[in-house]
């Protein structure tokens, strides 16, 4: 009968710390962001936008298309909650400066703030002189106008299936 009572306690205790021992990881903001993330669209003829993130890649869907993008993080406050990475372009174009703040404790909702000064071309491109004026067109036209979008975690992929 102990053997038994004993076996039973280990299989419970195993059970236990088994379900306790997933989930995400939100000790760090660097590993909060893992994860598939949902942007949900306010038009409803505009698809939502999903993101997965790894340590090394963002895959963003829109709109039926898939892109695939390297980062790296620029810089970080645990404090205030938030990130920012620096998200490569296509082609090397340059990049996106994403700066990705939680707003609340359990690190399921971000929010996105973007304006054109975000934008990063590469000089290494032929074309990267006519693609910064362009930049700079919008840059002027919109201001300092800065536009938002808020993420929602989904669950734990980082990449689409």
């Amino acid at each position: 009968m102990l053997k038994r009572s004993l076996l039973l306690f280990l299989v419970m205790t195993a059970a236990l710390l088994t379900a306790c021992g997933g989930g995400r990881d939100i000790a760090s903001v660097e590993t909060a962001i893992f994860g598939h993330w949902v942007s949900e669209s306010d038009d409803p003829e505009f698809e939502d936008t999903h993101y997965y993130i790894s340590k090394e890649k963002v895959i963003t869907v829109a709109g039926g298309t898939k892109s695939i993008s390297d980062y790296k993080i620029s810089s970080t406050n645990e404090k205030e909650k938030w990130i920012e990475i620096i998200v490569d372009g296509q082609e090397d174009s340059g990049g996106i400066m994403r700066r990705l703040e939680f707003t609340n404790d359990d690190m399921t909702e971000l929010e996105n703030p973007f304006k054109m000064s975000d934008v990063i071309v590469s000089s290494d491109r032929a074309d990267s002189e006519e693609r910064q004026e362009l930049f700079d067109f919008a840059e002027n036209l919109l201001g300092d106008t800065e536009f938002k979008s808020t993420w929602k975690y989904v669950d734990d992929l980082t990449e689409p299936k």
